[in-house]
């Protein structure tokens, strides 16, 4: 088995949590203020801090994909990372499919969008975003040999 060690783990875990709230930063202070999460952050007493957040103007200048497809991408690293630690005790053949379904799920949305199957509009920088990290995953539990 692929075990690895405390510091690793912590590694993972923050750089996990470092995805999460940055992939959550971008969708916060660039995404259009009438989608969901905004209703649900006015009802749960946070509108005042989101609000203050997006005067900011940070992520003015950035490129589209950074606020549209990025996200995805952020949170489909955080996944992996948290999802890999919790199943390095797994077999390969168990933990590569697991650390996955995240990403997975998201590549198939874009396509279904493509297809017509899922209601959205398909974008191939939002289905690279899902994909890069997990292919990336792929790559390196191919370069490393079952510790048993």
């Amino acid at each position: 088995m692929n075990i690895r060690s405390n510091n690793s783990q912590t590694l993972f875990l923050a750089l996990s949590a470092v995805s999460l709230l940055a992939g959550g930063l971008v969708y916060v202070v660039a995404r259009p203020r009438h989608l969901l999460l905004f209703w649900a952050a006015d009802q749960m007493g946070m509108g005042h801090a989101v609000d203050t957040l997006r005067t900011t103007r940070m992520l003015s200048e950035c490129p589209e994909w950074t606020i549209y497809s990025l996200p995805g991408g952020l949170w489909s690293l955080s996944y992996i990372l948290v999802t890999s630690v919790l199943t390095q005790r797994l077999p390969k053949r168990m933990r590569v499919p697991v650390c996955g379904i995240i990403p997975l799920t998201g590549m198939m949305s874009e396509i279904f969008q493509a297809t017509g199957w899922l209601p959205g509009t398909y974008d191939v920088v939002d289905l690279f975003c899902y994909a890069a990290p997990y292919l990336l995953y792929l790559f390196t539990q191919l370069k490393t040999p079952e510790k048993t």
